[in-house]
């Protein structure tokens, strides 16, 4: 069981491609456009009149149980009596995930409305594709398959394993008004949001995964109990395929209502404190999207006992196991019918603190040399990218004459525990912005780190 347990681990987890949120967009300013997703007041800060985001992409993945580290050690520790995993699954979580998700931009743009030659109005507009994986399991499960069911004689267990994934085109319009408050001494406020049309392509929802197992004191017997309730939107459904005639057509309706469709709003506010102390904050991804009645949902409410076998017969025994309640091949049957549903987006909460050295008044798009900020991040719920656990980064960035930018962050908690670092470089020309980074290149170099990585470029026309 041992040797099983290190191979699926091994598995799983060798290769984790991390953040919830891209850090690196809200700490640089060459940023600013595409991190307007995650803070709206940022739309169009570092952009004359026009900035068009003509390619952006992001890709996360981790967990919250093992890291490069961990997985060494296991292998070290094989054949000795002291298990390096005992320890692992000790200081483990007691609710563990697994995420992957991409992030890309089609097309962002922001443009700027002036009056007496000081923007007050900042607009834009854009389509995003977006894809996130959330595997989530009790951390009973892996010591059930480590240590098997003797420990837990007596003990209910939940071992709670669900399974979330979503697939989305966003349509989105933003809007941002900068105006001066003479009852706060002239301070810049801002206000913004984006109202965001949510096209579903596929989905996989785990409303209910309560799975639990029991095993009696003397070990004469084994209760499963189990009560599922799952939807599922498939990206390419057969019933679909077998009444619809493929044209020009069937591909613009699906792009533009998929297998379900919704609404969703980004807002948020700053103020600057003084002129180089500025607060912001942002509540993301407040939505839903309801799927259509071609959609399947899976159920299945049932308890199984075992109890061992019995051998009738000693020439030409006969052997038979026993199982009380529903057969094993009922209980793992599902249930299976079509129905519309509704999903909510992975909500979050950021409040953003920057301290900035004084700015450069007198080119076309003001910036500072030295800039420093704290990010603290909360999500409404643990579900996809959005987690309960909260997360603070702390990021520091260079800008020489606003035409080279270097950055670097360290994350403290969040969806995967421990400590992350990163960091970004980007490149300014009149017309022409590049950057690249991660939030988490301290994987690169320690093992420790290595429960997740993330990386993003982007390119970008200004005008």
């Amino acid at each position: 069981m041992r040797t099983t347990i290190h191979s699926i681990i091994l598995c799983l987890f060798a290769l984790p491609l991390a953040a919830q949120v891209n850090f690196n967009e809200i700490n640089n300013q060459h940023s600013c456009n595409a991190g307007s997703k995650y803070m709206p007041t940022l739309l169009g800060e570092d952009s004359h009149i026009l900035e068009i985001n003509i390619f952006n992409a992001y890709a996360a993945a981790g967990n919250s149980f093992i890291s490069l580290y961990d997985i060494n050690h296991i292998g070290d520790s094989l054949g000795e009596n002291e298990y390096y995993i005992d320890r692992l699954l000790e200081k483990s979580r007691d609710k563990n995930t697994i995420y992957a998700g991409t992030d890309i931009d089609l097309i962002n743009t922001s443009f700027h409305i002036k009056r007496e030659n000081e923007r007050f109005l900042t607009l834009g507009f854009g389509i995003r594709q977006r894809n996130e994986f959330q595997f989530t399991f009790d951390k009973n499960l892996l010591s059930l398959l480590y240590k098997g069911n003797a420990p837990f004689a007596g003990q209910n267990i939940s071992l709670l394993p669900s399974i979330n994934y979503l697939s989305l085109l966003d349509y989105h319009v933003s809007g941002a008004y900068t105006f001066e408050d003479s009852n706060l001494g002239g301070r810049r406020i801002k206000a913004a949001m984006t109202l965001h049309r949510l096209v579903g392509i596929s989905n996989v929802q785990t409303r209910r995964s309560d799975i639990t197992f029991y095993t009696s004191e003397d070990g004469r017997y084994i209760d499963v109990t189990a009560d599922l309730d799952v939807h599922v939107a498939p990206g390419v459904d057969s019933a679909y395929l077998a009444n619809t005639e493929f044209n020009e057509n069937t591909i613009r309706n699906f792009l533009l209502q998929g297998h379900g469709s919704g609404w969703g709003v980004d807002l948020g506010g700053s103020i600057e404190l003084n002129n180089q102390l500025e607060v912001s904050a942002s509540l993301i991804d407040f939505g839903y999207i309801k799927f259509n009645s071609s959609s399947l949902n899976y159920t299945r409410s049932s308890t199984l006992r075992y109890d061992g076998v019995n051998i009738d017969g000693i020439v030409d025994p006969q052997v038979n196991s026993n199982f009380e309640g529903d057969s094993l091949v009922d209980f793992l049957k599902l249930s299976e019918t079509r129905e519309s549903y509704t999903i909510g987006m992975p909500t979050k909460l950021l409040i953003h603190g920057e301290w900035h050295s004084p700015r450069n008044e007198e080119v076309l798009v003001p910036y500072s040399t030295h800039t420093a900020s704290v990010t603290y991040l909360q999500g409404m719920g643990n579900y996809l990218s959005s987690s309960t656990f909260p997360c603070l980064n702390v990021g520091y960035t260079f800008s020489a004459r606003n035409i080279f930018s270097a950055g670097v962050n360290a994350t403290l908690g969040g969806m995967y525990g421990g400590i992350l670092g990163g960091g970004f470089i980007s490149f300014r020309a009149p017309v022409l912005k590049l950057t690249v980074g991660s939030n988490n290149i301290l994987s690169v170099v320690s093992e420790k780190a290595a429960k997740a990585s993330d990386g993003y470029v982007s390119l970008s026309l200004l005008f």
